[in-house]
């Protein structure tokens, strides 16, 4: 395609409703922490309780991503997105009338189960279908972009409701917004792959014809499912997956109690390094997206997985000196994006796009265990000694060791493409 039809290419129409979608959809269970105190206070619950709702919720994240890549496949992906948002919606409403914790645990499994499918389940596949290999990396990364800055939104909004309004009213209000905003938007924007605008192929496919126009449909070729599951590869991409949620989850769910420590009591000082943090993911997944269309996936995953590497290091000796903390900011902001942005990469890279949503939900299933074990992870180290250092000098090395096996399971994807003949190959990174 060239300048001119690629500005009007309605892929990145996918992509601003794809960011839309995390914005308010991702954004709106993200931010839950704030409901924390007004419920558990009403209610009478204590944080303990109310924070093991997260073993439900991964058990209802291990169900939807495990059945969203066969339920797609099946009824189509723009319904199921429907379905999911609108599930989302519901469980604002649903948990009005409740008084026991038991009640919360049930929702826990369902809001997870329609949160995934509607978000980290749909929008790879959505993305996937519209953009070939050397657009993938930028448009995913703009997609997964609208989380950080709905966050940022969100969070001081719902808090001022909720301070002013009430749990109850905040909810209702994120209910009705998801319903009248997110419906209609998905139902009359959303195209699920770009023959039906008749585009003959995706943008950014390896082998282009520089019009847009070819002989045929774009052919999606890859690993099968049954044959790629059994391979030491998917095992390799799998542990290398699971590492970086553990790390992520060690570090993002203790950083802020780690930084008050850190700072001799100082919230507010903690508060807004983790806001720096976090905002500045917004600008490291769009330079990290954009790396790896042009220096290939395998070298911007490793330029990111290092710099993640790096800011965990720093985190780990910032205990000798809070000036790494300085550091750990600069490493995070590209660092910190491999969490969102190496699943759906990696999958595509070395699995191929025939099978895409099959193997996203198996692989998002089996590393969604990863959270609670890194979270878990921490508190257990800081019950026992009191401080974070023997966590951080452990997801330290589990970043270290993750490398080579995201690096290792894309050269030997890429071995075998090349024994391919040429009009069977995918993509190259």
């Amino acid at each position: 395609m060239d300048a001119v039809k690629e500005k009007r290419y309605y892929g990145w129409y996918m992509v601003m409703v794809s960011a839309i979608i995390y914005a308010l959809v991702y954004s709106t269970t993200s931010t839950g922490s704030v409901f924390t105190i007004s419920i558990t206070q009403e209610q009478g619950f204590s944080r303990s309780l109310w924070s093991s709702k997260s073993i439900f919720t991964c058990i209802g994240s291990l169900i939807s991503c495990y059945m969203s890549g066969r339920l797609i496949q099946r009824f189509g992906l723009k319904r199921i997105m429907l379905i999911s948002t609108a599930g989302v919606a519901s469980t604002f409403f649903i948990p009005l009338m409740f008084t026991d914790i038991r009640q919360y645990y049930v929702l826990s499994v369902y809001s997870s189960a329609t949160w995934c499918a509607a978000t980290i389940m749909s929008v790879p596949i959505l993305i996937n279908r519209w953009f070939g290999p050397k657009k993938k990396g930028i448009a995913i990364s703009l997609a997964l972009a609208g989380s950080g800055v709905g966050s940022m939104l969100m969070s001081p909004l719902l808090s001022y409701l909720c301070e002013n309004y009430g749990w109850r009213k905040t909810y209702i209000f994120e209910g009705v917004m998801l319903l009248v905003v997110m419906l209609p938007l998905i139902y009359f924007t959303v195209v699920e792959c770009p023959q039906e605008k008749g585009y003959t192929e995706r943008l950014g496919e390896k082998e282009s014809t520089g019009s847009g126009a070819s002989a045929g449909k774009t052919v999606l070729t890859g690993v099968p499912y049954k044959e790629g599951i059994k391979s030491i590869v998917f095992f390799t991409v799998v542990m290398g997956i699971m590492l970086i949620q553990i790390c992520n989850a060690s570090v993002t769910n203790h950083r802020t109690p780690y930084l008050t420590d850190l700072f001799n009591g100082n919230a507010v000082k903690a508060a807004s390094i983790s806001g720096i943090a976090i905002g500045s993911l917004t600008i490291g997944k769009i330079v990290l997206g954009s790396l790896c269309d042009k220096i290939g996936v395998k070298k911007g995953l490793l330029l990111g997985m290092t710099s993640y590497f790096c800011c965990l290091l720093m985190l780990f000796l910032s205990i000798y000196s809070t000036n790494f903390i300085y550091l750990y900011l600069m490493f995070f902001c590209i660092g910190g994006s491999v969490g969102t942005i190496v699943t759906p990469l990696i999958v595509s890279t070395v699995f191929g796009d025939k099978d895409y949503g099959r193997y996203l939900g198996t692989i998002q299933s089996i590393t969604a265990f990863g959270t609670p074990i890194g979270n878990m992870f921490s508190a257990y180290v800081f019950d026992k000694t009191g401080g974070y250092s023997g966590a951080w000098m452990v997801v330290s090395t589990a970043a270290l060791i993750a490398i080579p096996m995201i690096f290792i399971s894309i050269v030997i994807a890429n071995r075998k493409r090349a024994k391919l003949p040429v009009s069977m190959k995918e993509a190259t990174v």
